[in-house]
């Protein structure tokens, strides 16, 4: 199967923006680490923000289908936050330049925290219903969701990085668990 000049595109904007930063980024590195005319570019992309803002939107979706659970009934709020926090754990193991990208992402000027929040929302709104259901049931405090909710990404970010540049550690029950927990504990 031949990938598309867009998803060639997306891809080689991944390593340039993780390896040289997004700003340190050009729109002609781009084009020529895909091996296509800037014109085809420009033809997808308008500007390097639009760029950004749809890999930022793939890979977001990207993780969703990853962390998404698939069925709640009968979990209990804290075997559900489990499972979406291990899935999310693997998901960035297994995608160390994807979560770099989100990094970069969130400390650049080029996607506002608006338009962040907005994906966020459309993407990973289970993460809210489930912090509200905890909160509604006395598991969790009832801190603003807006404060809960960049805590926890700040955590997962954090946990993340450590496993990445631990791998051995990545399947080991003790570290999982203790990191499980420690995410838990800040939301009680």
């Amino acid at each position: 199967m031949s990938v598309s000049k867009k998803q060639l595109i997306l891809d080689a904007a991944l390593v340039l923006f993780v390896d040289n930063g997004i700003d340190g980024t050009s729109t002609a590195s781009i084009a020529k680490k895909a091996n296509v005319a800037n014109g085809t570019l420009f033809h997808h992309f308008q500007t390097k923000a639009d760029l950004v803002h749809a890999l930022y939107l793939m890979i977001k979706e990207q993780f969703a289908q990853q962390i998404s659970p698939n069925n709640a009934n009968g979990n209990s709020i804290e075997q559900l936050a489990s499972n979406v926090w291990n899935d999310a754990i693997d998901w960035s193991v297994a995608n160390p330049n994807k979560l770099q990208f989100f990094k970069l992402v969130i400390h650049s000027h080029i996607l506002s925290a608006t338009i962040r929040r907005e994906i966020m929302n459309q993407q990973l709104g289970f993460l809210e219903q489930l912090i509200i259901a905890g909160q509604q049931q006395g598991i969790f405090a009832q801190y603003p969701l807006d404060l809960i909710l960049d805590n926890c990404q700040g955590q997962f970010l954090s946990v993340s990085s450590f496993f990445i540049e631990r791998p051995q550690l990545t399947g080991d029950i003790k570290y999982r668990e203790a990191a499980f927990k420690m995410f838990w504990n800040t939301l009680g």
